[in-house]
């Protein structure tokens, strides 16, 4: 991501996976917000709450 200033910022997205995801489901939920909606996947990580959205999306799987 670069912002405006010219800054920039990098995640490891592998290393996001590796340390929260545990099942092939986490991993591909996470995917799929670093394929979709990358600004939030960013906002996600940085905010330290992957570990929160990964259990929601699992209850989430859970239910259907």
């Amino acid at each position: 991501m670069k912002y405006s200033d010219g800054s920039m910022l990098a995640i490891d997205c592998d290393g996001v996976e590796d340390e929260y995801a545990k099942t092939i489901r986490q991993r591909s939920a996470l995917d799929y917000l670093v394929y979709n909606v990358p600004l939030e996947y960013a906002e996600l990580v940085l905010c330290g709450d992957v570990e929160g959205y990964l259990k929601i999306a699992s209850e989430l799987d859970h239910n259907e």
